[in-house]
């Protein structure tokens, strides 16, 4: 009985070493920091989409769920700069906290801040008041659950068919459209084009450009010129949406 008690506190040892060793290999992934209610459906989302991500979470009763779900994580605080950096936050591509407490999402955002001016940073609150420290610790996008709800509800009272819509693209599983955005870096190929010329060679529908000085083109005319640093939101099949972001990355 003692030797199962020693081979089973080995697998343990070792089952946790593999699981470091596959977040420490993770690149351009998400942080996830805790695993309530909203937590589980973005951990849902991400891996539905194949995107790779670890969740950061401290309650062991709770991680028990994360690891019988089948996803990587961390058991810990993830205020903590230890435990970001574990979780591979300098080599991230985001980091997304949901933890119930206001004051801990403020926290983890100056934390993860800290590490690069590039991380892209999501983050819950419970109050406007809440919203504003957020933005200030360096949050790029901030949710509040009720306000979120409360334009869904309204939206789909107003015009249900154009949700429908929404839904279908952006989130139902074997759909045959997609809506991605897609980022023009220095050297990308589709500098200098034009959206017609985007749209021909990919056969994708370019439906907006966000410039990088904030404005939003809706609906950009076949004669818009493609810069650098602008973010494409296109729609079209998985393969045109491939097709595009291949054009854009190369030089």
């Amino acid at each position: 009985r003692q030797d199962y008690m020693i081979e089973g506190r080995i697998g343990i040892r070792l089952g946790r070493q593999h699981m470091k060793n596959r977040i420490a290999n993770l690149r351009n992934h998400f942080i996830l920091c805790g695993y309530g209610r909203v937590g589980r459906e973005i951990a849902h989302t991400f891996n539905a989409e194949r995107v790779p991500f670890v969740v950061i979470e401290r309650d062991p009763e709770v991680t028990a769920q994360v690891e019988q779900a089948g996803y990587l994580y961390l058991q810990g605080d993830a205020t903590s700069d230890e435990v970001l950096r574990e979780a591979g936050i300098e080599q991230a591509r985001g980091l997304v906290s949901t933890v119930g407490s206001d004051a801990d999402n403020t926290y983890i955002t100056l934390s993860a801040r800290q590490f690069s001016s590039d991380l892209f940073i999501e983050a819950r609150a419970s109050s406007e008041e809440t919203e504003k420290k957020l933005k200030r610790a360096g949050a790029d996008r901030i949710i509040l659950p009720y306000r979120i709800g409360a334009r869904r509800m309204a939206m789909l009272a107003l015009r249900p068919t154009v949700v429908d819509f929404i839904d279908t693209v952006a989130y139902r599983r074997g759909r045959e459209l997609q809506m991605e955005d897609v980022a023009v870096g220095d050297g990308s190929s589709l500098v200098g084009f034009s959206v017609e010329q985007a749209r021909h060679r990919s056969q994708a529908a370019i439906l907006a450009i966000s410039k990088q000085n904030g404005k939003l083109i809706a609906n950009p005319s076949a004669e818009e010129t493609i810069e650098v640093g602008d973010i494409l939101i296109v729609m079209g099949t998985k393969e045109q949406l491939a097709t595009l972001e291949e054009i854009c990355k190369r030089c």
